[in-house]
């Protein structure tokens, strides 16, 4: 393989980054750097993502330019990027940390470098910019019935990728009016609260002598302030008028029988949380909000509980408010999927003048979770017929989101919920063949468990001598609150690494990747596979939880007999 990207002055140009770009390659111990060339036009966000392909490890760095181009290449373009001494390295690059990789970058010119660190490994580097700048747009209705001490209006705030939500504040926006008026709208409410798109904000005026009457009438400007309102690169929304409201009050007091509306602003991707606001000319009566607005058809025709997370308590003419609802099941997970409808209930929402707002549907949202990844699995006996233990071993949550690994440590992983029903008593197995594992246990020696975590463990692990013992745990504590000293474990495996083991695994992966784990069916039964073949496997896989003295490591008790894992992949 050609290594002239080992150089600066070989380094491929991705030129200038207006939308991300992909490039896929290798590095190894015959190329060790694989360096590309990337240019901003303007301060952006830069993203860079690294997947690997292949057994191996690889890692990704970023640098600047301390001097101008010609003179680093000069300086350092022809020299392999590992025999760059430190010294002229730090005079002409700048390496930006990894936590700052996903930060904006001043416009100019990045050096990307591919890093080989163990084995041959293949890799796919995505590298990606964030040009475009949040938009705003506006919701104000006008005002005809006085009163009101305040004045509420909401602006959606978008992005392509994230709108920063400490950047929504009491300075974004200024209403004037040629009567005079200059006031700062106060924030009331954001509609989520953490960084993402879109995101509504409702903002309140004070009326002007205390309530709103005829002598304020007149249009009435709302004007977004210049380097207020910014997405997570930092790019603001261009400042300027957004729109108008009117303000139209008669000098005769006159009945107010206008009811109010509802329309849907929002449904959260991830928590379906839905954000629906409320308009009326006079006052939104925000004691009449409660959980029993909504009503939340599932597919299946189930009506689901809904519950208010958000809501001023005050009256106004705009009241924004965040519903929750229940799941069914009470999590969102495969077995949800479809189309769920949306209607506000009749005789639930009023306003101040006791006029309801009318039944209506206010949308549709829909459920698409992929179905879980992972294995199922049969413990055995010898004629692989008589069941001790059933149990699944998913990679990705209920949600369909990876389940990642929390324990902080090369030597040890910890995965919350990757075990899923878990079944011991006794059972069997008609057929080793059959596509269905589920069999039934006796009632009276029947254990279950709808969900365990799994801990991963490299233990005694002698890198010259390639020896040491992977071990598997399932238990039912959380995670963080898993103690050494005491052992509550349900249920365990043991491998003996062996030169094979090391020759066919990466043992990070073994540890710190669930993904890897399911796909090499790492709980499958060393003996039935020749890519397994150098593992030795525990002749007693089931361990009893009790307390254990000096530490976490477990020793399996006396078996009479060998039992297998059988997997369904």
């Amino acid at each position: 393989m050609s290594n002239a990207d080992n150089k600066l002055r070989g380094a491929k140009n991705l030129g200038v980054l207006s939308s991300p770009i992909s490039r896929t390659d290798k590095v190894g111990l015959t190329d060790q750097d694989d360096l590309y060339r990337v240019s901003l036009k303007q301060r952006s966000r830069l993203d860079l993502t690294l997947t690997k392909l292949g057994k191996g490890r690889c890692a990704v760095e970023l640098y600047a330019l301390k001097r101008p181009l010609a003179q680093v290449l000069r300086q350092i373009g022809k020299l392999d990027f590992r025999k760059i001494g430190r010294k002229e390295r730090n005079a002409n690059l700048k390496l930006i940390p990894a936590a700052q990789q996903g930060r904006s970058q001043n416009a100019g010119i990045y050096f990307v470098r591919v890093l080989h660190q163990a084995g041959n490994s293949r890799y796919r580097l995505r590298v990606a910019v964030d040009t475009a700048n949040p938009i705003a747009s506006l919701s104000a209705s006008n005002l005809s019935v006085g009163g009101n001490s305040s004045y509420d209006f909401t602006v959606t705030y978008s992005d392509d990728v994230a709108v920063n939500v400490n950047s929504l504040t009491n300075n974004n926006i200024l209403v004037t009016s040629t009567n005079g008026f200059n006031q700062l709208a106060s924030r009331v409410s954001i509609s989520n609260t953490g960084n993402g798109t879109p995101r509504s904000v409702t903002y309140r005026i004070t009326a002007p002598g205390g309530s709103w009457d005829s002598a304020d009438n007149g249009s009435y400007s709302i004007t977004l302030q210049a380097n207020q309102v910014s997405d997570t690169s930092g790019k603001f929304v261009a400042p300027g008028l957004l729109g108008n409201f009117q303000v139209n009050i008669s000098q005769t007091p006159v009945s107010d029988q206008e009811a109010p509306t509802a329309n849907l602003l929002s449904v959260d991707p991830n928590t379906r949380d839905l954000t629906v606001v409320y308009r009326d000319n006079v006052a939104i009566n925000a004691a009449s909000i409660d959980d029993s607005d909504l009503q939340v058809i599932s597919p299946n025709g189930v009506q689901l509980i809904t519950r208010v997370i958000a809501n001023d308590s005050s009256n106004s003419t705009t009241r924004t408010v965040i519903y929750r609802i229940t799941p069914p099941g009470g999590s969102w997970d495969n077995a949800d999927n479809g189309s769920y409808s949306i209607a506000l209930q009749a005789n639930q929402i009023n306003d101040s003048s006791s006029n309801f707002a009318a039944a209506k549907q206010l949308g549709t949202f829909e459920v698409n979770i992929p179905p879980r990844i992972g294995n199922q699995y049969s413990i055995t006996g010898t004629d692989e017929t008589n069941i001790s233990a059933q149990f699944k071993l998913f990679s990705t949550a209920p949600d369909g989101n990876p389940i990642p690994d929390q324990a902080g440590s090369n030597l040890t992983g910890l995965f919350t919920g990757a075990i899923g029903n878990f079944t011991s008593g006794s059972g069997r197995l008609e057929s080793i063949n059959s596509p269905d594992l589920v069999v039934p246990f006796q009632a009276d020696n029947k254990v279950s468990f709808e969900s365990l975590n799994l801990r991963a463990e490299l233990l005694n692990y002698n890198p010259v001598a390639q020896t040491g013992t992977l071990e598997y745990r399932f238990f039912q504590e959380p995670v963080n609150e898993f103690q050494p000293g005491v052992d509550k474990t349900i249920f365990g495996l043991r491998f003996t690494i062996t030169e094979d083991f090391v020759a066919n695994f990466d043992l990070n992966l073994v540890v710190n990747s669930l993904e890897y784990i399911v796909q090499n069916n790492l709980l499958g039964d060393g003996s039935n596979s020749n890519k397994l073949s150098g593992i030795g496997f525990s002749d007693d896989p089931i361990w009893q939880g009790k307390d254990i003295a000096g530490g976490s490591v477990l020793t399996p008790p006396a078996t009479t007999g060998p039992t297998n894992l059988v997997a369904k992949v």
